[in-house]
Parts: structure tokens; sequence; C-alpha cells
């Protein structure tokens, strides 16, 4: 006599079938860490190599603000131009009659600008840093045209908007 139960089994195409796609699932995945992590390896890199020439860049502005204070200490005890001055920084150039200022290489196409003011004799201090700032020959500049915008054909104006007030509660 049968029994009211039906029995399913499943057959051994569908359980391979099973593992294979777990095992194509697990391939397609592993083979996704290891690209994503050789990226971040490969990004890292790029980011200490930038951040060294960065701060390589900052070490030699401080050398040279160091050397521009030894000279500066000199021109006012003995005078002197401060043209000679500019010409001993790197990329030195004055400005005007109290700045100076110098264009470090930072890598990557990238520079680092610092400008000093020359301070009056007697004020403590001989010069002054008023910029000290990155900067990339490729700095974005703004588009001065004028913006057109597409608003569409019914784009709702500002009056057909609806008060906060207005605004029915669904609560």
């Amino acid at each position: 006599m049968k029994s009211g139960k039906i029995e399913y089994r499943m057959g051994t195409g569908a359980t391979s079938m099973l593992i294979i796609f777990v095992l194509l699932s697990l391939a397609t995945l592993s083979i996704l860490s290891l690209t994503t992590a050789r990226l971040d390896l490969r990004l890292s890199e790029r980011n200490a190599t930038m951040t060294a020439a960065y701060y390589g860049a900052v070490n030699a502005a401080q050398d040279a603000l160091m050397a521009l204070d030894g000279q500066l200490a000199d021109r006012q005890a003995n005078g002197g131009d401060l043209q000679a001055i500019a010409d001993s920084l790197p990329n030195g150039q004055v400005q005007d009659d109290t700045h100076l200022a110098m264009r470090l290489d930072a890598g990557f196409g990238r520079y680092l600008d610092v400008v000093v003011e020359i301070l009056p004799p007697g004020e403590g201090a001989r010069y002054r840093v008023v910029k000290h700032a990155m900067g990339s020959p490729d700095d974005w500049t703004p588009d001065n045209g004028d913006v057109h915008l597409y608003t569409g054909e019914n784009a709702p104006s500002a009056t057909d908007v609806p008060a906060v007030e207005d605004i029915p509660n669904l609560g």
C-alpha cells in the first residue's frame, strides 16, 4: 500500500551543476580580489612616492628659508641687493621691494610656491611667509562663459513647488 507521501529526488546532475556554479563564483571573486589588491598596491606606492616628493620639496623650502634668514641678516648688517638674494633661492624671484618668491619642484608635475615678505629691521623676525602652497600647471580654472542648464520641457518653476506647510501629513 502506498502512503500519501510523494518523494522528490534530486539527481546527481543538479548537484554537479550547483558545485560548478559555486566553484565558478569563487574563482571569479578570487580574481576580482586579486585585481583589487594589485591596484590598491599600485595606488599606495604612487601615493607614497608623491608624498615623499612633497615632503622633499617642503624640506628644500625650509633649507632655503634658513639660508634666506642668514642672507637677510647679512643684508641688514652690511647692505646688499635683494635680487642677489633671490638669485640664490631655488627659482627665486623678486616680486616687489618687500616680497621674494621661490618655486620648488614637488614631483609629478606639481610645485611648491613659497612667498616671503621681507620685514623692516628691528621687528625681530627678518621675514614672514605669506604663501606656502602646492600648485600644478593643470590647476582648474573656472569657465567664465554662460552656463546653459537643461530644465526640461515641463520643469516646475519655483512658484509651482508647494510650501512645506501645504504638504499634507501622511503619518
